[in-house]
């Protein structure tokens, strides 16, 4: 029988124990590529005491990416080209730059097309690559982690961006036990010696659940709802039906294009969880998670998609009946929770500070830790990636309902 390790590493770069947390991240590009080394590593002091973030990308080289070699290096490229990017379009939050300088944008464009990736910011890159290990003794902890690089130097984005790099990790053990089953399903001429195997596996899904969605609950208080509601989500939020840049992004020595904001569909993870379970999203949420899989690594959407088609642990418990049935529908239960977790950080971190702006009425609180920039109102109720976020969140929450047998 085919060894699901095998498998899931051979054809998707899946990782038994990482998944697709990138193992051993480069932390530093060759030297040709120090200016941009030195740029994103002083962004904030660019923004508060300098010249700005856009003058010192005028002043760059325009340095070419065929240097980078390997995929490692590749991927570090494009956060730092992320990092740099968003920081200059998203400089004023409430008149985005329109066009981009060709010292970031030829690279960006490149390197992105090399990977599979959008010239955004991604959380392929901006999570999945993007971590130190404080104590090499210690193992993948919240306290344990820091970034390699970032959009600023504040601990509630590294925060923000550790969470996500976290749940993925935590997924692992669950994404592996549902390809086993679904592998034992599609290659079996019987189905009934799999029973135990596939019960177990739903065990493991639901364990895995639960500690996704205890390390979500730990977004606060590292990452404090005001300070990323007025200065983050500005700086994460794309250029696809943006109403300041009604025709996207010029990348000058590209063209116009058009991409969505930072998502947290963009995680295969969850994306994963779904396909493994049965668990068919439809209408406009469906066309926004598939959309998402163009954000992600190739190798991510691959196995989303490959995840789907091959036979269905969900008609199998249907069919068995019984304890295993019990199991599933628990499985659901569980995964609810999390996404219920996720409506939960919605209202804390967007809608409950939006509402607090309108009626303030201020651009903000005036300390430079909370951000003093004001909001762009389109931002009040959308997520970063563009979905009106309450009702979005629980549609989605609601086909989990409806996967129920």
């Amino acid at each position: 029988r085919m060894d699901v390790d095998h498998v899931l590493q051979d054809r998707y770069r899946f990782h038994p124990q990482f998944g697709f947390v990138v193992q051993n991240p480069c932390q530093r590009l060759p030297d040709y590529y120090k200016p941009w080394m030195e740029i994103v590593s002083k962004l904030d002091d660019l923004r508060r005491f300098e010249k700005g973030v856009l003058s010192a990308v005028k002043e760059l080289c325009l340095l070419d990416h065929q240097h980078l070699k390997s995929r490692e290096e590749l991927m570090l490229a494009h956060l730092v080209l992320s990092c740099i990017g968003m920081s200059v379009v998203h400089e004023n939050p409430e008149k985005p730059l329109d066009s981009l300088p060709k010292q970031v944008s030829i690279p960006w464009v490149g390197v992105s097309e090399r990977l599979g990736l959008p010239p955004i910011i991604v959380h392929a890159s901006a999570s999945l690559c993007n971590y130190q290990l404080i104590d090499r003794q210690k193992g993948m902890e919240l306290e344990n982690l820091r970034l390699i690089c970032s959009l600023d130097s504040t601990k509630d984005l590294e925060v923000f961006f550790i969470i996500p790099l976290l749940i993925e990790f935590q997924s692992v053990p669950a994404v592996r036990a549902l390809v086993n089953g679904k592998l034992l399903l599609r290659e079996s001429k019987s189905s009934s010696d799999f029973y135990q195997i596939i019960e177990d596996s739903l065990t493991t899904v639901i364990n895995s659940l639960i500690e996704m969605t205890e390390t979500l609950k730990r977004m606060s208080p590292g990452c404090r709802p005001e300070v990323f509601y007025s200065k983050h989500r500005p700086m994460l939020s794309g250029w696809k039906n943006h109403p300041e840049l009604r025709n996207g992004l010029h990348y000058e020595g590209v063209g116009y294009l058009e991409y969505s904001g930072g998502s947290a569909a963009q995680s295969p993870a969850l994306q994963l969880i779904d396909a493994g379970l049965g668990i068919e999203h439809h209408g406009e949420e469906g066309d926004f998670l598939r959309n998402m899989r163009n954000y992600m690594l190739p190798n991510h959407k691959q196995l989303i998609e490959d995840l789907s088609s091959w036979p269905s642990i969900r008609k199998y418990c249907g069919e068995k009946g019984g304890s295993i049935l019990d199991k599933y529908n628990e499985t659901l239960e569980v995964l609810k929770k999390l996404r219920s977790q996720h409506l939960i950080l919605v209202a804390r971190y967007i809608q409950v500070p939006a509402n607090a702006g309108k009626t303030r009425k201020s651009g903000g609180n005036g300390s430079s830790e909370g951000g003093n920039a004001k909001t762009p109102e389109h931002l009040d109720q959308e997520g970063t990636g563009g979905t009106p976020l309450s009702t979005f969140l629980k549609t989605i929450r609601q086909h989990v309902e409806n996967a129920r047998i």
